[in-house]
């Protein structure tokens, strides 16, 4: 009898520990599953309605939107600015209501900010071990400007507001308090910086 109580004590606490740490891992990491766009306008998209949480970098627990994407509201209204771009677009790393399009819907009520972001590419600047602020892919940024220019779109390079913004508050753009220093994807304070251009563009 012994014998068999140790046995449904063993196993109750394996089951306990089971869902904890399920429960932890949940909340930790939940990155969700990827299908097919059908649209084209991404090659791929997140289940609809799904739940994302991260604490590996940031901190973030949201639903994607009924398309997909990361987006606080989808409300029927005609889409006035269509943000597109990577991982840093994305912004799975910050609350929802942090992320350049939430923050561009706030600032301008009258046109109406949709986000498309899908995961990709790395920060464009970091510091170094003395802490300096350092840029990267310089090149590409060049290409980049230079093909936007020949196509007649506007280019908006954010290196010096990122720059700026270190120099003045020492903090940077990309980041967060659980990974190294300026290492990973966009914070708020990037977000906020990107959004609070754009609107300025859109003014002029």
């Amino acid at each position: 009898m012994k014998k068999l109580f140790f046995i449904f004590r063993w196993i109750g606490a394996s089951v306990a520990a089971f869902l904890l740490l399920s429960g932890f891992v949940f909340f930790y990491s939940n990155t969700g599953v990827h299908i097919n766009n059908p649209d084209g306008s991404t090659d791929y998209v997140w289940m609809p309605g799904q739940i994302k949480a991260t604490a590996s970098e940031g901190y973030a627990f949201f639903r994607m939107d009924r398309n997909g994407f990361n987006n606080v509201s989808t409300k029927e209204r005609n889409i006035d600015i269509l943000l597109m771009g990577s991982s840093q677009m994305e912004a799975v790393n910050v609350h929802p209501t942090k992320n350049t399009a939430s923050i561009i819907n706030g600032l301008n009520e009258e046109l109406y900010c949709y986000n498309i972001g899908i995961s990709g590419h790395q920060p464009i600047t970091q510091i170094d071990a003395k802490g300096m602020f350092i840029e990267k892919d310089v090149e590409h940024r060049m290409a980049f400007s230079q093909a936007c220019t020949n196509l007649n779109i506007r280019y908006i390079d954010m290196t010096d507001d990122f720059k700026n913004y270190y120099e003045s508050k020492h903090v940077l753009a990309h980041g967060f308090n659980n990974t190294a220093v300026g290492v990973g994807h966009l914070n708020e304070h990037g977000h906020m910086l990107i959004a609070k251009r754009i609107a300025e563009e859109i003014k002029k």
